[in-house]
């Protein structure tokens, strides 16, 4: 399937794509939901941002690219309080996931993060709450309006202490902790090293 090269299309239902060999890796990850009618230019977008994503990336040790892949996909418009996917702009979405290299670290992958960020808000843009994205408490708030307002009441009334609230969740939804870095300019945890 697809050609050699950089530049390779998989095309396929996705049971038969995703959970492959190729796709089993530590990566970073962002994705970014459009319009499906922006589908086209917010794709060119990308690929202007990304055409130098094949090259080594300069803060992984051995060289390697900055980018693994990208995933394209279309989803059907629903009504979820957080779901990107939800029909704020009346139709079907295309969402568009690219896996990064795991050693991308500091103003290399914030600098590139914000760049697709801004290359596509023209295009309705609306980030993954729970992925990468320089987006913020605020950001995500003009974005969900009413739906995260009511998404945090009722998550504080069945969860009124918190416990299934991590510090990304939040910061990001709640806004109940102040932002404190780049959260990718950690380090992966080595679950197998950890658990001995």
């Amino acid at each position: 399937m697809g050609t050699e090269g950089f530049y390779r299309t998989r095309t396929h239902r996705a049971h038969q794509l995703f959970g492959t060999d190729e796709r089993q890796m530590q990566e970073l990850q962002f994705e970014f939901f459009v319009p499906l009618e922006h589908a086209k230019a917010a794709m060119a977008a990308t690929r202007e941002v990304s055409k130098n994503w094949h090259l080594p990336c300069s803060t992984d040790p051995e060289g390697k690219p900055f980018a693994n892949y990208t995933d394209i996909r279309v989803i059907r418009a629903d009504e979820h309080w957080l779901s990107p996917t939800t029909s704020y702009h009346g139709g079907d979405t295309i969402a568009m996931a690219m896996g990064l290299n795991k050693n991308a670290r500091g103003e290399v992958l914030t600098s590139t993060l914000k760049a697709l960020e801004d290359a596509l808000s023209p295009f309705q843009m609306r980030p993954h709450w729970g992925k990468m994205s320089t987006y913020t408490h605020a950001d995500y708030r003009r974005l969900y309006g009413s739906k995260l307002e009511e998404f945090c009441r009722v998550a504080s009334e069945l969860d009124p202490t918190g416990k299934m609230r991590n510090d990304w969740v939040k910061e990001k939804l709640f806004g109940t902790v102040e932002p404190r870095r780049d959260w990718w300019l950690e380090d992966f945890v080595d679950t197998g090293a950890a658990a001995q």
